[in-house]
Parts: structure tokens; C-alpha cells; sequence
């Protein structure tokens, strides 16, 4: 039997890693000997084959036997053939933690396969992830799955995320990575024949590191111990679950792809909704909360929501998707639309709600201010406001200014209003939806430089308007779970 407490130290901050079955060959675990052989880490490239013996500018060992200190993590890329025989060295060798990059067990009908590498793991004494698996990624502890992944302290964030799909992993990754959002740690399991998701929810619980757990889940084999861990996590810390194979077609690819079956969808919806996980349909919703929680944006207190454009037609259509999805669209009150009609004059523009400001809108101090004077209305509890950095050109001629002068004021005055609202006013969330209009890529250079430029002042911005209300219900419902919470009143 493992020990029930595990030591995931020499996981993440490995000294020694042993790479087996490393070779030439560009899609095997070449790609790890390449990711560390400048981290820090001691690496050991291992092959049998005697015609290789150098990789990297590293000796080549012929067994992990052949190596004096004890190993941290190994990385097993040997055919499937020989992964068990591979793990009987472990009888005799010291090796703490060992990801099984190699595939082609259950999830491909193997199944006779997987039976014998079972067998195999319950006599060692090592914890292994995987197999079918791509690993970690932990800029702390300068591990990756790919060569050239930013690591170190400057490249570290607050999401930790567990996922059963390699391809998954490399997404979420990558697409949130452009998006600003920085990882503490991102696990790659596999179809987890010994270390599944939830055996990394009570260390990620305790993780100074991390404050939000993004899970992608087709299925669990023990699914009482993976909510009984995910609602002991939940209170403290957001768990934002996406669920793969949620329709028939869906749910038979996820039981060939993990190798396990993957539970009705109704089922995890009931289990997650009772246990406080938050269920993301899609990845775009998934990535949407993962934001909103990696920037620290407060909850919402309620369904009352403003909106704020600067033109009737975004604000109509922003106030239907949101109507639609359940949300209260409150009349502001009356010395809320007085304060706003003082600088903005009553020309192609309402102060009812949605706010559209019109024109005058388009003078970066006034949409600021706006903004500032919505938050502080008893009526509302959250703002959705659009600026259209793609417009920005147009709008700069106007005021005599070029679009990275006009971009900097639009900026520095939101900047001023955000944190105006944390730190003076009501706290609560902000919401800036800035939608694409042109697929150019003057229009895509300009969404992009707006939104790192935010981000910087710790402002996400956020695409989609359908999927941002989405994103925005689920956090509105997992705020109602913590209100339930005694100790959270």
C-alpha cells in the first residue's frame, strides 16, 4: 500500500531528475532533457542503447542504477513495452516521484497492459503520474514540459491546475499565459493509475502559492474521496472545474481517452454545486474564471448589475445577454443619473441603465468618472463596461492626440477609478469587455496592447460578452455558496 501523506517536495523542487528512455527523437522526451539541462536540477539522460551517449552536452546512463544519488522525479519515455521493466530498477533504486510520459495502456484498450504496470507501481515504493501524460510545470521550481516555458520567481502566479488531457494542459496554459495569467504550478496527470487529481487538492489547500485550483476532469475512479477533498478546499479557495464529455458522443471519448468512465454530467453538476466547486461548461468560460480569480476581482454581491457603454446598440445588446442569463438590470438612482448628466450632456445619451454615455463618453476622464459614480450606487453591485480598444485610432484624432497618447489617458483615468473603488469605495467588481470588431491585425495589435498595459495595474480584460456573463453567474453562485459558510458571515 502508498503512505496516505504524501512529501511533494522532491516533486516540484526536484535536485535530481532522471530522464529515461531520452533520445534523439524530437517528439519523445528529448523535449525534457532540452526544458532542464540549464534549470538548476542535476539531470540524467538514461538509455540502454549504447550507441547513444551524449544528449544535450550530458552522459548518457544505461540504467538508473547506473546513477549514484538517489533520484527526485523521473521522467519514463520508453515504450509501453517496457515501462514495467523499467520500474522494477526502482526496487532497487531510490526514486521519489516518476511521470509516465509514455501512452498506449487502457485509454487504447490495453487493458491487459495496464493490469501489469498496476501490478508493478504497488511494489515500489514511488508515487507516480501519469502514464499518457505530459507532467509539470512549476516556475518556482523551474520544471516544465516544453523547452523555452518561462520559469522563476518573475514568471510565477497564484493558479495551480490538474488536468487529465495533455492537449488541455498545453492550451490552457498557453492561451492564458497571452492573457496575463500566471501559474503556480500545472499538473498534467494523465489517466492517473496512482496519483489521481484529488490526492493534490489537500497540498494545493495549504500552497501559500496558490489561490485559485483550475481542474480539467473527464472522470474520477474514486469520485466520494474527490469531492469529499475538493469541499474541504472550497471554502478557503475557489475549485473551477471544467468537464470533459458531457453528451453522449463526449462521454464515450472520454472513457476510451482516460480509461475510466467518466460519471453522468448531471451527476458532477449536483455533486459540484453541493460541494461548492464551480462547473465551467466550456474553455472559454473556464479561462474567463480563472481570470477573474488569478486578478483577485471581488465577488459579486448580487444579480444587480449596470452597464456602461458609450453607444445604445453595445449597451442594449449587453443588457440583453445579461437580462437573459438571469441577471437584474436595476434603474440607477436618481442623484446617481444627476451626478453623471453634470459633465455629460443630455446628446445621444441615457443615464437610466444601461448608461450609454455617447460621444461624450469617448473623453477617457469622463467614462472614468462615470464609471466611479455607478460603482457607488446603492442599486448595483457590479458593472460591466465596454471600451472598444480597436477604435482607439479613430477616437485619438479627435482629441488631438495619437492612439498610444489616447491608450495611456484611457489607462491612467481607469486605473484611477478601479482603485478609487477597492480602496475608498465599494469593492465591488469591475468588469471591462473589450470586444473584437475587425479581424485585422491592426485591431488584434491593439486589443492585445490595451490589455497587457491593464494587466500590469492588475485589470483583466475580458472578451466575449456572452461568455463573460456566464463566467460572471457562476461566480455570482459560488459568492452565495460562501455566504452559506459560518464562518464566512
Amino acid at each position: 500500500m502508498k503512505e496516505n501523506h504524501i512529501d511533494f517536495q522532491p516533486l516540484f523542487f526536484p535536485k535530481t531528475m532522471a530522464i529515461i528512455g531520452a533520445s534523439t527523437n524530437p517528439v519523445g522526451v528529448l523535449k525534457y532533457v532540452k526544458g532542464h539541462v540549464n534549470s538548476g536540477i542535476k539531470v540524467f539522460p538514461v538509455n540502454k542503447n549504447p550507441k547513444i551517449t551524449e544528449l544535450e552536452g550530458l552522459p548518457v546512463c544505461r540504467s538508473v542504477l547506473d546513477i549514484k544519488e538517489d533520484i527526485d522525479l523521473a521522467i519514463i519515455g520508453v515504450p509501453k513495452e517496457f515501462v514495467a521493466e523499467v520500474i522494477e530498477d526502482f526496487k532497487k533504486k531510490v526514486v521519489k516521484f516518476a511521470v509516465i510520459f509514455t501512452s498506449g495502456f487502457k485509454e487504447s484498450g490495453n487493458d491487459d497492459l495496464e493490469k501489469q504496470l498496476l501490478a508493478k507501481i504497488a511494489e515500489v515504493k514511488t508515487r507516480f503520474i501519469g502514464p499518457n501524460c505530459l507532467g509539470l510545470f512549476h516556475p518556482k521550481g523551474k520544471l516544465v514540459y516544453f523547452p523555452h516555458q518561462p520559469t522563476g520567481i518573475e514568471n510565477a502566479g497564484t493558479v495551480s491546475f490538474i488536468s487529465q488531457s495533455g492537449g488541455h494542459t498545453a492550451k490552457t496554459n498557453t492561451f492564458l499565459m497571452s492573457r496575463c495569467v500566471k501559474f503556480a504550478k500545472i499538473i498534467s496527470i494523465g489517466n492517473s493509475i496512482d496519483l489521481a487529481a484529488h490526492d493534490f487538492l489537500p497540498f494545493f489547500k495549504e500552497d501559500p502559492d496558490t489561490s485559485v485550483i483550475g481542474l480539467y476532469m473527464e472522470s474520477t475512479r474514486d469520485g466520494r474521496a474527490f469531492m469529499s477533498n475538493v469541499r474541504a478546499v472550497t471554502p478557503e479557495k475557489p475549485v473551477v472545474i471544467w468537464k470533459g464529455g458531457q453528451g453522449n458522443v463526449g462521454y464515450k471519448a472520454t472513457a476510451s481517452h482516460t480509461g475510466e468512465l467518466a460519471g453522468n454530467y448531471k451527476l458532477w453538476q449536483a455533486m459540484a454545486k453541493q460541494n461548492g466547486a464551480i462547473i465551467a461548461e466550456d474553455f472559454e468560460v473556464f479561462s474567463d474564471l480563472l481570470m477573474m480569480f488569478s486578478f483577485k476581482m471581488p465577488l459579486p454581491r448580487s444579480s444587480k448589475i449596470a452597464i456602461v457603454a458609450c453607444g445604445g446598440g453595445n449597451a442594449v445588446e449587453t443588457s440583453d445577454i445579461f437580462e437573459a442569463g438571469g441577471f437584474k438590470i436595476p434603474e440607477l438612482k436618481n442623484e446617481t443619473k444627476e451626478k453623471i448628466a453634470a459633465f455629460i450632456p443630455d446628446i445621444n445619451s441615457s443615464f437610466t441603465n444601461p448608461v450609454d454615455l455617447g460621444e461624450y463618453g469617448y473623453v477617457p476622464k469622463n467614462f472614468a468618472n462615470a464609471i466611479d459614480i455607478v460603482a457607488q450606487d446603492p442599486n448595483i453591485d457590479a458593472i460591466v463596461y465596454i471600451k472598444e480598444s480597436e477604435r482607439f485610432p479613430s477616437f485619438s484624432v479627435n482629441f488631438f492626440m495619437t492612439p498610444d497618447q489616447y491608450e495611456k489617458a484611457t489607462i491612467e483615468n481607469l486605473v484611477v477609478t478601479h482603485t478609487k473603488n477597492k480602496e475608498h469605495g465599494r469593492n465591488i467588481p469591475l468588469y471591462l469587455n473589450d470586444p473584437f470588431l475587425a479581424e485585422s491585425m491592426d485591431g488584434f495589435s491593439s486589443r492585445v496592447s490595451f490589455r497587457d498595459k491593464l494587466a500590469e495595474k492588475g485589470i483583466p480584460v475580458f472578451g466575449r460578452v456572452d461568455v463573460l456573463m456566464r463566467a460572471i453567474k457562476k461566480a455570482r453562485d459560488y459568492a452565495g455558496f460562501l455566504e452559506k459558510m459560518p464562518d464566512k458571515r
